[in-house]
């Protein structure tokens, strides 16, 4: 069995609306030749303490059902690089993975953040 991993590497901007219509541009364009997708760490976001906290959502939030939603549509397995998560006062910096049927098949928080 062969499987096709992509690894997008991203612009990021300090626009999470555009960060996230650029992550699935390239998520559709890697759909058509891989099987896995994989973002890069802070990919909705860019990677500076300040822009943490401003960006940190909760799971599911905005940027974790877009991933949901589009692994589903694409029937692809997407690994959401990491992202900064909200759970209280924390802020994490934490990857999600899903299946091919959109569902939450693991989530990481860093060790060492930042």
């Amino acid at each position: 069995m062969k499987i096709r991993i992509a690894a997008c590497q991203l612009k990021v901007t300090g626009s999470k609306e555009k960060n996230l219509a650029n992550a699935k541009k390239w998520i559709t364009r890697a759909a058509k030749n891989a099987d896995i997708i994989v973002l890069p760490e802070m990919f909705n976001c860019p990677y500076d303490l300040d822009y943490f906290p401003k960006f940190a959502e909760r799971y599911p939030g905005k940027t974790t059902l877009m991933l949901s939603h589009m692994a589903k549509d694409l029937n692809k397995y997407i690994i959401g690089g990491t992202i900064p998560e909200k759970e209280q006062q924390a802020v994490y910096n934490t990857c999600f993975a899903f299946n091919s049927q959109g569902k939450l098949a693991a989530r990481h928080r860093k060790i060492h953040l930042f």
